[in-house]
């Protein structure tokens, strides 16, 4: 598996406090693979559509373009845009790009916040703009629908604001995996598709970072997992004491998809 790094020291990690842009758990899980895949090919144009403030770039060194239709978080606060992004601010039905400028395309968990009616053209648009690759991610299928349905009677069940994903999920519904496939075979294209997300994991994950005290120690394991290199010598015994979980994590990264998965991931070569 690709290392993923972003220069984050350890001494950083264990100093995560509520005020720091984090790394949440569930955004890990579902980064980690797309991470792989850009630093297994050789790609210098990067494209991610609904990327918000911070997207791919906490998993690559790679700049890219991120364009969304706003840049706030689902509070509906202005965050700090990635160092290594450059947001534009468009519609994914109709980016402002010509055919082919971006050799990878990314676009994950963004299809199911789409009308039904207008994912197919949503899909084209995605590949009108690649050159060699695309990385379609999205949750689908009965399993993981009925998953967000539990999580909103959890949320209920404790008197906890639902998000406001969460509710567009539901009244959407999500995309077909069958009608995407069926759509993009219709285009001529070559892909194939994997899992994302271990269902009982995904579903595990978002209860517990619902609380607050638990969802920053889940970003500092995010963190950890995401770290690269060792630990200097200087560093402090805590510090030491984390990259023992570091290196105890890492097979973790390989079990993340297996089973029943919340999200399907399309890789699509142009």
């Amino acid at each position: 598996m690709a290392c993923i790094s972003r220069g984050v020291s350890l001494e950083g990690i264990l100093a995560l406090g509520n005020n720091e842009v984090m790394i949440l758990l569930n955004q890990f899980v579902r980064y980690v693979e797309i991470a792989n895949i850009i630093a297994g090919g050789e790609y210098n144009k990067l494209l991610e559509v609904g990327s918000g403030t911070r997207g791919i770039g906490e998993y690559t060194s790679k700049p890219f373009v991120g364009c969304d239709l706003v840049f706030m978080d689902h509070s509906q606060r202005l965050q700090t845009i990635h160092p290594r992004m450059k947001p534009v601010a468009a519609d994914g039905l109709a980016l402002p790009f010509k055919g082919r400028s971006f050799e990878l395309v990314i676009s994950s968990d963004v299809l199911e916040h789409i009308q039904p009616a207008l994912r197919a053209e949503a899909v084209r648009e995605l590949c009108r703009v690649a050159s060699r690759l695309v990385i379609l991610s999205f949750p689908c299928g009965e399993r993981a629908f009925d998953c967000d349905y539990r999580l909103r009677k959890f949320y209920r069940k404790l008197r906890k604001a639902t998000p406001e994903w969460l509710n567009d999920h539901l009244k959407r519904g999500f995309p077909d995996e069958k009608e995407i496939a069926s759509h993009l075979c219709g285009l001529g294209l070559d892909f194939r598709i994997k899992g994302n997300e271990n269902l009982w994991l995904h579903y595990l994950i978002m209860v517990l970072e619902s609380y607050g005290s638990l969802k920053f120690k889940l970003a500092a394991v995010a963190e950890l997992m995401n770290h690269d290199g060792d630990v200097p010598q200087h560093l402090s015994s805590k510090a030491r004491i984390a990259q023992w979980i570091l290196r105890s994590l890492s097979p973790l990264k390989s079990i993340i998809n297996i089973g029943p998965t919340y999200r399907k991931t399309f890789i699509i070569h142009l």
